[in-house]
């Protein structure tokens, strides 16, 4: 009986050690997706958010969604670099994506966010050289979007991302906002059905890129017509 008692305890404490580093890893994650997640993507803080989603994949090595988030903050330093003419961080950011989407892939099982992010990485390379490197990867992107697409229909983000490199790819090649558009309000359409579930910690970003993206579309589509 005593045996039993002292394993009974012992059980229990681990169980409560078990319980208490989870909602720790809970509490962390939604604070920093909070601040990912705001209407005014100028404003957040994306190297602060890269060194405390480096701690806490640090600390807990079997989560696969610090090292998702990584590779999602990592790629909007790469965009903030493209915008400031800056191909050598574009690359190195968009490596860094990619290594830790590597990583998340390590640790669960392959799933539309994660297949989402393939193309968004292979999105990002084009960002490096768009001339030499868009014929290579524009394809690989399209591909990872559809088959994300067809993992889980009512994931808006492959809608979105689609929609944003077809919109920010001249016409000429097939690009441009009327092929855009349908796919942005696709996106838009899912992003307020998943806007009235609560994700938690679950990937649940890319709204206000996206109503910026339908405004910008429905304006090129606008002077067309002029």
């Amino acid at each position: 009986m005593k045996n039993l008692i002292v394993f009974f305890l012992f059980s229990l404490s681990i169980s409560i050690t078990v319980e208490a580093q989870e909602d720790r890893f809970t509490t962390a994650m939604t604070a920093l997706i909070e601040q990912m997640t705001v209407e005014d993507p100028s404003a957040i803080d994306w190297p602060s958010i890269t060194n405390k989603l480096e701690r806490i994949g640090s600390a807990e090595p079997d989560q696969w969604l610090p090292h998702y988030y990584l590779s999602y903050a990592n790629l909007q330093l790469a965009m903030s670099a493209m915008n400031q003419g800056n191909p050598q961080g574009v690359e190195q950011y968009v490596k860094l994506s990619e290594a830790h989407l590597g990583k998340a892939k390590e640790l669960t099982a392959m799933n539309s966010e994660l297949k989402c992010m393939e193309g968004y990485v292979a999105q990002g390379y084009i960002w490096i050289d768009p001339m030499n490197n868009g014929p290579q990867y524009a394809g690989a992107a399209h591909a990872a979007y559809a088959a994300a697409i067809a993992m889980d229909e009512a994931n808006p983000r492959p809608h979105m991302l689609r929609g944003m490199l077809t919109l920010f790819t001249p016409e000429f090649f097939g690009g441009g906002a009327e092929k855009a558009k349908p796919m942005l309000d696709a996106a838009s359409a899912l992003y307020e059905q998943e806007s009235a579930t609560d994700k938690g910690i679950l990937p649940a970003w890319g709204q206000p890129t996206n109503n910026w993206m339908v405004q910008k579309a429905a304006r090129d589509l606008a002077a067309s017509d002029e």
